[in-house]
């Protein structure tokens, strides 16, 4: 085929797929999901799109100016296909939000990402990656890693985002958080099961508003105090046994303290913001209890019960909250 007749079948491509997707474009938001006669994206570059989901897709090259927003993302019931991809095949001089989470992604596909000078918010959670070299995309303020079998090092390079105000790395098993004390910058932080006993690393991060820890055996919760700018705290399943080390965290507003063996809430009294707590008692136990709500500032309290068939834990904990009541 000579190079004429080549271009004359890209042209007709490109006003195929035109014609395809024009009609399904909303306010700059595009869907392409498994599309089998996609072979090149270059008819994109005819719209004006600022979100694009590339899910299910083998061909993964893109040339835009205008979008801001990229989602690929394997479907579960595909979780065993690889993701062809590598972060030199898009130029995408604008984008600011690169959403590649659950893709069987190795560390080589992302080498690159400095690349995306405006790149604000990454998520490559369920992916194989470490990014070591993550600390070169200086302009991100939000990064999700969840179960990513993140490693010291790569923590080490996320605390070098100067810039970054919401983490999440729940599910890294093992990992040091001690890194994290350089980000005092950070609001949000998620770090659910990920093997924790200490929490002193967090003292220096006093701008914290969220954070989650749930799901850590046995964690001490002491150093939490420090952290006086905490409005939302989740604690779930911790194994605890008193919370009377928050009693200094006035700030709170929402305390979510489910499946641990706490029966004494006297903390509360002192967390005169606090709007809404959820308590359940262990899973091990037949009395579950779940306060709705909980606005001290007003004295109200609100409560569910279900198969209450061992009434002394209900018992104690209704003697111990009617102090504030």
């Amino acid at each position: 085929m000579n190079r004429q007749n080549q271009n004359v079948l890209i042209q007709e491509y490109d006003e195929q797929m035109t014609q395809k997707y024009q009609e399904v474009i909303q306010d700059g938001n595009l869907i392409i999901s498994g599309d089998p006669d996609i072979t090149s994206l270059k008819f994109i570059e005819k719209f004006n799109i600022h979100t694009l989901n590339l899910s299910i897709n083998d061909t993964i090259k893109l040339q835009s100016k205008t979008i801001k927003k990229l989602i690929i993302q394997i479907p579960l019931f595909q979780e065993d296909q690889i993701l062809n991809l590598n972060i030199d095949d898009l130029e995408l001089e604008n984008l600011e939000v690169l959403l590649l989470n659950n893709n069987n992604l190795e560390n080589d596909q992302l080498n690159n990402l400095s690349k995306f000078k405006k790149l604000r918010n990454l998520d490559v959670s369920c992916n194989n990656v470490d990014l070591t070299h993550l600390h070169n995309v200086t302009s991100l303020t939000k990064l999700s890693m969840q179960a990513c079998g993140l490693q010291n090092i790569g923590l080490y390079s996320i605390s070098r985002l100067v810039n970054l105000k919401e983490l999440n790395i729940m599910s890294n098993e093992g990992v040091d958080i001690t890194p994290l004390g350089d980000l005092p910058g950070l609001v949000s932080l998620d770090l659910g099961s990920c093997g924790l006993k200490q929490l002193s690393a967090l003292k220096p991060l006093v701008n914290l508003r969220f954070l989650d820890v749930s799901f850590n055996s046995n964690i001490n919760i002491s150093d939490l105090c420090f952290l006086r700018s905490l409005t939302d705290l989740l604690l779930v399943q911790c194994d605890l046994v008193s919370i009377y080390a928050l009693k200094s965290m006035v700030n709170l507003e929402n305390l979510n303290i489910s499946y641990n063996n706490i029966v004494y809430l006297d903390a509360i009294c002192n967390m005169t913001n606090l709007q809404a707590t959820k308590y359940k008692i262990s899973p091990k136990s037949k009395t579950r209890i779940f306060i709705i709500t909980l606005n001290t500032k007003k004295s109200q309290l609100k409560m569910k019960c279900s198969r209450p068939t061992n009434s002394e834990p209900l018992k104690e904990l209704l003697k111990n909250v009617s102090k504030f009541i």
